[in-house]
């Protein structure tokens, strides 16, 4: 997997899910510019744009942190115009984050989670994709790793009874 010479504009990538794909694309040569909202510590968070883009250099890649929010959908659509492409990817499962751990049931919940990894992968490898030719797509994780060839996923962790993400329907 080569991500050299792209630059990634990743929006909310202070921590968590965003976190780690940035981490991921950096270990693969990417530069990565941060677009996130905190700037300053929070006691029920972990990490702020800072943390977050010395974990990139930290993982051999470049990072610029932006404090901001993606909300200007005229931007947006200029940047795709120019060859950014802008792909929506979910999880099939929960993911380990601190949103799940302190809202929707601690330890219990994350036992029921798979890692940030799962998504960092699906992402990385949906970033090798021509963005001109890869854009205006909705990905979960698991058909992105399966479409790969991933046939594993126990490596990203979870209980037998992984708990499905409230916007995902459990397979029948």
């Amino acid at each position: 997997m080569n991500l050299a010479g792209r630059t990634l504009l990743m929006s909310g990538g202070s921590r968590g899910v965003g976190l780690a794909i940035a981490v991921a694309a950096a270990r693969h040569g990417a530069n990565l510019i941060l677009l996130a909202k905190t700037d300053t510590p929070d006691p029920r968070l972990s990490g702020t744009i800072h943390t977050a883009a010395a974990e990139i250099e930290a993982a051999g890649g470049s990072a610029l942190a932006v404090v901001g929010d993606v909300r200007d959908e005229a931007s947006v659509q200029r940047a795709i115009e120019h060859g950014i492409a802008a792909n929506c990817l979910w999880p099939e499962t929960y993911i380990a984050t601190d949103a799940v751990k302190n809202i929707l049931g601690g330890d219990a919940a994350t036992d029921r989670s798979r890692t940030h990894q799962i998504v960092a992968d699906a992402a990385t490898t949906i970033l090798q994709q021509p963005a001109r030719e890869c854009t205006g797509n909705t990905y979960l994780d698991v058909e992105v790793l399966r479409d790969a060839g991933t046939t594993d996923l126990t490596p990203y962790g979870g209980t037998r009874d992984l708990e499905y993400d409230i916007f995902v329907d459990p397979p029948r």
